[in-house]
């Protein structure tokens, strides 16, 4: 109902919308604007998990459907977005592959939090960034804790984001590891880069990104990471951090223990992730990526 809503607002304000260079919309516009290059942004497929999904799921895709047809441009942000954007039957001509980009001035090692330190001092961090949701299988991680801890003392994991979920909580009081999970909540953005430099392994058991946003801001502050060998993770992470199976509380144990152990493998795997992100997912790259597309609307 909001994008229905934001539609009528918009038709408000046609001739500001028709003055304009280029629109590009990150939510579903459903009529034309006449003389105006219209470019969209594609992420990832969403997937029905649930009855409330189910109730809005294939109205929005019908939405986002439509305005790919008109757009003269679509943004996919990864090639396995713009292969599912293939799948659902869009030109491919009007299809661009632009990775998202990151703030390597922001996002870059070396970035300490004094507060950090003391809470965690000691202590050998794992931790995950992003909402608290079925989709990113944070179970399997809590799951993979117990081994980890009988291997490396010390350990806690730290679960940075919003939509906390209780069955977490309660998941990890079932295993006896409440006091080595952190639920830090959402942390403000000048602080996220402390929390990537504070840990030890930067792990993302996701069951589906149309990117991963956050594996490149982990690489961006010289981390190794641990990710699910799916979807449009393996051609972010590429040979730059360790892939496991999704669903596999086993592997991911197996790959964090041994990045906790292992200071060489480690360390080679955060120079090629520092690398990788520098050269392949800056911010100044995207952009840059951007405007070709831009300039191609002209």
């Amino acid at each position: 109902m909001d994008t229905l809503s934001m539609n009528l607002s918009l038709r408000e304000h046609h001739s500001m919308l028709e003055d304009s260079d280029i629109v590009h919309t990150f939510t579903p516009i459903l009529f034309d604007i006449p003389h105006t290059p219209l470019v969209s942004h594609f992420h990832h497929e969403d997937r029905i998990r649930d009855y409330s999904e189910a109730l809005y799921l294939p109205f929005s895709r019908r939405l986002w459907n439509l305005t790919y047809r008109h757009s003269d441009s679509i943004i996919a942000v990864s090639n396995h977005s713009r292969c599912e954007l293939l799948k659902r039957g869009h030109d491919p001509g009007k299809i661009t592959v632009v990775p998202n980009g990151v703030d390597t001035s922001r996002f870059a090692p070396g970035r300490r939090s004094r507060e950090l330190e003391e809470r965690f001092k000691g202590k050998r961090i794992v931790l995950y960034v992003g909402p608290m949701v079925e989709r990113k299988g944070l179970r399997y991680l809590i799951e993979a804790m117990p081994n980890i801890l009988k291997k490396n003392e010390g350990v806690v994991l730290v679960l940075v984001g919003g939509q906390e979920s209780n069955q977490l909580r309660n998941l990890a009081q079932s295993l006896g590891i409440s006091r080595n999970v952190m639920f830090e909540g959402i942390v403000s953005e000048d602080l996220l880069p402390s929390y990537y430099n504070a840990c030890d392994v930067f792990v993302l058991p996701s069951l589906q990104e149309g990117f991963g946003m956050v594996l490149i801001e982990a690489m961006a502050c010289g981390k190794a990471v641990v990710a699910s060998d799916t979807t449009a993770i393996p051609e972010v992470v590429g040979d730059a951090g360790v892939l496991v199976r999704p669903r596999d509380s086993q592997e991911l144990e197996v790959a964090i223990s041994r990045l906790l152990e292992d200071d060489e493998t480690r360390r080679n795997l955060e120079s090629k992730g520092l690398r990788r992100a520098r050269e392949r997912f800056s911010w100044d790259k995207s952009i840059n990526d951007l405007l070709g597309v831009y300039e191609g609307l002209r």
